[in-house]
């Protein structure tokens, strides 16, 4: 331990003392304080600290103050002022504390030692008694109880809450291909009035915080809109106006800020792009950036302001399976916490007090997290298909979203190129969401991935029947599935890490580490050998795993993918998903973008490249032939939001992913 300054600083157990107060510190915190003390006296540059905290990650700035900010905060300490922590523009930090080594009894609460001490023997016997018996030690699950907030036959999506009103905002359909209106219910009097009627999708309801008005969007196949309009319960919509276009193209409505006076919004993703926060000031019409993450990942994705307009909360995804929680304060503009998550959450929402955030994620789990204390604590309800929380409805309760788990089906379709048009569908339904299907070509065994409750399953369709060769925990993100021709091993993306899976041992191992990002991967013709996409300084470079040889081998910069045709040209996807034709004697031909660069999203079937893509609700599937250029599509499905695909050998049909209305209703969850 270490006296430094007037506290104790015990690295072992991450604890600051002072005046017989335990403070307990975050594991960054601790190690960049283990690194300054290390060297007190002494410049610590801002590489150092980076490489010491972060490895090798490209980190931004905001990320970077945030943690030496926090520090500070420990230390009550400050920047101006400062008594431990000195900063040297442009050069780094030097502890300027007094630092001695100290066993730190005199310091420490003689009670906290002594009952310390009996608790950690108490718990090591529990703990090695219990091992040997084979059990492990897990945490009560908290009783969770569900009420009703709405019951229509269909699904209930997107929602919203308005306290002043007490009134529910949503978007419904009844079927699979209907349109998505715009609904509100009344909690006090259990009304509901539909607010929309024509053939549009209508999503992302919100009113302000007094209710008066209301911002939503309208999407068709030609555009997406975002609007704002008057509200009332009893009239519905009236004074309807459009935002620019430069506004709401490209960009998905977050919410109003908590005086009403403007709307955030966020950069829709699109591939190899990074998404960013925006705010709309409504008087002045301006639309202003609030934050752009400037690193790998996908960027930041959700935002909301707290009730009294102090904080902005924003998710933020800085790598394949890296995210952080952010908190700014809007008056000064500093970012006051940053948290590195998990898991991956998809919604937040601020508790009435604006003290707690509550995160929650598509697969049912929860966390919570105390800005006073700087602390997250993961919520164990245990309950299935939960997700959206949209509201803190009071200390331990929930606005939230339940679906029956069944949303996503394979099908057999026909080829809609064909000819002549096949009519039959052959639907394969199983429970769980099934994606990524590919078809054995020695056996026709379709292999795919299923998410169950609490588990993501790589599975193999034989027969009747469905056998799991894998199991990894149910937020696993996975990009990408494909089958060798000799069917000897599967390989895919998930999380950013390619894996390979032998099929006959069922042996699983992954072929990158978590520091690698990976966005792409194809077997070759032979099958012994895999092409896939390592993502370096934000560009892709193509490599070569050989099989039987256990080598990696560095191919070509700037490509995520590379094949050669039956007619011996070469197809290569480039660093903007751009696909070009190569041929000898001949200068490259650009044959189209790819909307996605996943192998599971196109492939190459006599001489015509296949991918699928989206306009606004409708999936369509495109082919372009390789030679002459000459371009087609067919629609495939409405309403379809997931486009992994794979045609049969002949090209007659082709093996998709069906969406499927899955019933859901809001509630309220209370545990």
């Amino acid at each position: 331990m270490f006296k430094v300054g007037d506290f104790v600083f015990n690295y072992s157990r991450a604890e600051l003392i002072k005046d017989r107060e335990v403070v307990k510190i975050e594991p960054q915190i601790n190690e960049l304080l283990k690194l300054l003390v290390d060297n007190a006296g002494e410049l610590v540059s801002k590489d150092r600290i980076v490489k010491a905290l972060w490895s090798d990650r490209v980190i931004t700035d905001d990320a970077f103050r945030a943690v030496i900010k926090k520090l500070r905060k420990y230390l009550q300490d400050s920047a101006r002022d400062s008594r431990y922590v000195r900063t040297l523009p442009l050069k780094g930090y030097i502890l300027i504390a007094d630092v001695a080594v100290t066993n730190g009894t005199a310091d420490k609460p003689t009670s906290v030692v002594r009952t310390t001490s009996r608790w950690l023997i108490a718990c090591s016997l529990l703990f090695c008694a219990i091992a040997l018996l084979g059990y492990v030690v897990l945490p009560q699950p908290a009783r969770v109880t569900l009420t009703s907030l709405t019951a229509m036959e269909g699904s209930e999506v997107s929602p919203s809450y308005n306290a002043e009103k007490n009134l529910l905002i949503f978007s419904h359909r009844a079927n699979k291909d209907d349109y998505l209106q715009l609904y509100a219910r009344a909690l006090d009097s259990g009304r509901i009035t539909r607010l929309t009627f024509d053939e549009a999708n209508y999503a992302n309801g919100h009113l302000s915080a007094n209710g008066d008005k209301i911002a939503y969007t309208r999407s068709t196949p030609a555009q997406t809109t975002t609007f704002i309009a008057d509200f009332s319960a009893q009239h519905g919509l009236s004074s309807i106006y459009a935002l620019p276009d430069e506004v709401s193209e490209q960009r998905y409505l977050q919410a109003w800020s908590s005086d009403g006076s403007g709307l955030y919004l966020s950069d829709l993703k699109q591939p190899g792009a990074v998404q960013g926060i925006w705010y709309y000031q409504l008087a002045s019409q301006e639309l202003s950036s609030v934050t752009s993450s400037g690193g790998f990942g996908s960027g930041d994705y959700f935002a909301r302001e707290s009730h009294d307009g102090q904080f902005l909360a924003i998710l933020r995804n800085t790598g394949a399976n890296d995210n952080e929680l952010l908190v700014q304060h809007l008056p000064s503009g500093e970012l006051v916490h940053v948290h590195k998550l998990a898991h991956s959450y998809q919604h937040l929402v601020w508790d009435n007090a604006d003290r707690l955030l509550t995160l929650a994620s598509f697969y049912a789990e929860f966390a919570q997290y105390d800005l006073a204390r700087g602390q997250l604590k993961v919520l164990p309800l245990n309950i299935e298909n939960i997700n959206h929380a949209f509201y803190s409805c009071g200390e331990r309760c929930l606005f939230a979203r339940q679906h029956s788990g069944n949303y996503l089906d394979l099908v057999i379709q026909p080829n809609p190129f064909s000819a002549p048009v096949l009519s039959q569908y052959d639907y394969l339904q199983f429970s769980g969401a099934e994606d990524f299907p590919v078809t054995g070509q020695q056996s026709g065994h379709i292999y795919l991935v299923n998410k169950q409750h609490k588990e993501s399953q790589i599975a193999v369709i034989q027969g009747n029947g469905i056998k799991v060769l894998k199991v990894l925990p149910v937020d696993s993100e996975f990009t990408a599935l494909q089958v060798n021709p000799s069917e000897t091993h599967l390989a895919g993306i998930v999380n950013g890490r390619l894996f390979l899976l032998a099929l006959a041992s069922e042996q699983f191992q992954f072929l990158t580490t978590e520091l690698e990002q990976v966005a792409s991967v194809q077997w070759t013709v032979s099958g012994e050998q895999l092409h896939y996409a390592r993502i370096e300084h934000g560009k892709p470079v193509l490599y070569r795993y050989e099989l039987e040889a256990d080598v990696k081998v560095r191919v070509e910069p700037n490509v995520y993918a590379k094949l050669i045709t039956p007619n011996n040209e070469a197809l290569v996807v480039d660093s903007d998903a751009n696909v070009w034709r190569y041929e000898a004697n001949s200068a490259p031909v650009l044959l189209t973008r790819l909307p996605d660069v996943s192998a599971n999203r196109w492939q190459v079937q006599q001489n015509w490249l296949y991918y699928t893509g989206h306009e606004e609700n409708l999936a369509y599937l495109y082919r372009i032939h390789i030679t002459t250029g000459a371009t087609e599509k067919q629609l495939i499905a409405k309403n379809r939001f997931r486009l992994n695909f794979d045609l049969s050998a002949d090209g007659t049909t082709m093996l998709a992913v069906r969406s499927v209305l899955a019933q859901s209703d809001l509630v309220k969850l209370q545990y």
